[in-house]
């Protein structure tokens, strides 16, 4: 790739342009390969626990997350606003950029609208524990939501594991109902749930995709061996998922740092966390599959960095050639 002049214009990547230049299969190892040098915790990946800000007047966050890549000679800082009454007035909750600079130099790179990318990594990060920590073959899938994570994670996980049934709730009917149809259109068996004790019932993965404050998922209504993606309650004050399940699961994350200061699932249930999902993909901790597994899920910037900077590399590419 050219190298870049302090003169030129970074250049502008669209949501558009990034789902046309990502796919899982190109994805998931990248990430593996990132998440994995995150938690042996070397030099050549400086990830700062992210900033994190509340706006009571629009009921709102807004999020820094920056790091530093020596593989790639990457900075990256990703912007993002989450505003859940969005989706009552027909706009995205979540809304992101992402600066990508050159680590050597300082040199901007590029700009890229960070939406699809932010959704698109999460739910990778979700399949990549779902590989290391589910049951046996999984068969049954349940996503709790329906907004875009929860579409994302029926992407991937489908993608790779295709599962014989897959079931859908969400508190908001109607959205569950779009969902559904989407996925059935898609030539694959769904069904719409009136409650999540039904969604859940007997499945092999379940997904947390929500903006519940309260947790919403109970032990008792989950099998042995489950593992879960808890993705919402991203923070300290929020849950998804029933104390009682968090104590009896063996608790994995992406980030230890970030888990024990935002985790309102972690914190307000008090257990222990096992290990990052990067300890396993090294081999220094154990994928206890035969218990109950829960992947918290709060996203980290060397996700968004690697993914923004495959996206970045595919496009230079195209342009040179």
């Amino acid at each position: 790739m050219a190298a870049t002049s302090g003169n030129e214009v970074p250049t502008y990547i669209t949501n558009e342009q990034v789902s046309a230049n990502l796919t899982w299969d190109e994805l998931i190892p990248i990430l593996e390969s990132g998440i994995k040098r995150y938690s042996r915790h070397e030099f050549g990946v400086i990830q700062p626990v992210r900033t994190t800000f509340a706006i009571p007047q629009h009921s709102s966050l807004f999020y820094s997350m920056p790091c530093y890549v020596e593989q790639e000679d990457i900075i990256c800082v990703k912007l993002l606003a989450v505003n859940p009454s969005n989706s009552e007035k027909g706009l995205p909750s979540h809304n992101a950029m992402i600066h990508l600079y050159r680590g050597s130099t300082g040199l901007p790179l590029a700009i890229l609208e960070g939406e699809l990318i932010t959704a698109w990594r999460t739910a990778a990060s979700s399949a990549i524990a779902t590989k290391l920590l589910a049951n046996g073959t999984p068969k049954i899938l349940a996503i709790l939501g329906s907004g875009v994570q929860a579409k994302s994670h029926f992407q991937v996980l489908q993608h790779i594991f295709n599962f014989e049934q897959i079931r859908i709730w969400n508190i908001r009917q109607e959205s569950a109902q779009k969902f559904v149809a989407e996925i059935d259109a898609s030539g694959f068996e769904c069904r719409l749930c009136d409650t999540v004790e039904e969604a859940v019932n007997n499945a092999d993965v379940i997904c947390t995709v929500t903006n519940s404050n309260e947790p919403i998922l109970e032990r008792k209504w989950v099998k042995a061996g489950v593992h879960v993606n808890a993705v919402g309650a991203c923070r300290f004050n929020k849950q998804e998922i029933d104390p009682g399940l968090m104590k009896e699961a063996i608790v994995y994350v992406d980030c230890t740092k970030t888990a024990l200061q935002e985790s309102g699932d972690i914190l307000k249930s008090g257990v222990q966390i096992y290990a990052e999902i990067g300890e396993i993909l090294d081999g220094k901790k154990e994928a206890k599959t035969e218990q109950i597994t829960v992947f918290k899920s709060l996203g980290m910037a060397i996700e968004d960095a690697v993914t923004a900077n495959l996206v970045f590399n595919k496009i230079q590419s195209k342009i040179e050639n």
